[in-house]
């Protein structure tokens, strides 16, 4: 494991470490850049090296179009969704390191000493990948109607004591889902 290239006691480090293995690369980021009127853009999580830099991928037009804002040394404020049992709303205060604009956007930003985070669940999932069969139920006959029309399958991605979280493969072209209170047997 690579030393941090700063202090940071023991205890916040093991929090860190918590919050970001939750962060998976590809994960939208909302980034907020200090100047005189704040600026804002997205981006995508592209990976970290604990103690030393996070690597984000900004579109190279946008790092052209603002080297005002976008430039190495500038303070930015980073936002995003930790998904999973986590479920929190997580930010933290960076700098920009380095910035490479081909072949694609990249934007160096230091490793956090700390990261804020906001819950965003009553009480935390077990992240699962249980197999699941959804089948339409007939309301007035109560019996489960098999048939390749009405039968989904996927996966339960996450539970807790107040429901689930369903993956379903779900054709382009096919009716939206209304919100439907489901049964499990």
């Amino acid at each position: 494991m690579a030393s941090l290239s700063y202090q940071v006691n023991e205890q916040d480090r093991i929090a860190l470490i918590h919050t970001f293995k939750h962060f998976h690369p590809g994960a939208k980021v909302d980034l907020q850049f200090n100047a005189e009127n704040p600026f804002r853009v997205r981006g995508k999580l592209i990976g970290f090296d604990e103690g030393r830099y996070i690597i984000l991928s900004l579109s190279p037009h946008i790092i052209r179009d603002y080297t005002d804002v976008i430039k190495e040394g500038n303070g930015c404020v980073i936002r995003t969704l930790v998904e999973g049992e986590a479920g929190k709303c997580v930010a933290f205060r960076s700098t920009v390191s380095l910035i490479t604009p081909r072949p694609k956007g990249l934007l160096f930003i230091q490793f956090p000493k700390s990261v804020e985070s906001i819950s965003l669940r009553k009480e935390s999932r077990m992240v699962t990948q249980l197999p699941v069969v959804i089948v339409h139920r007939d309301d007035t006959s109560e019996e489960a109607l098999f048939d390749a029309k009405t039968e989904l399958t996927g996966h339960i991605r996450d539970i807790s004591r107040g429901g689930c979280r369903v993956s379903v493969q779900w054709g382009k072209g096919k009716a939206k889902v209304k919100y439907k209170t489901c049964l499990f047997t």
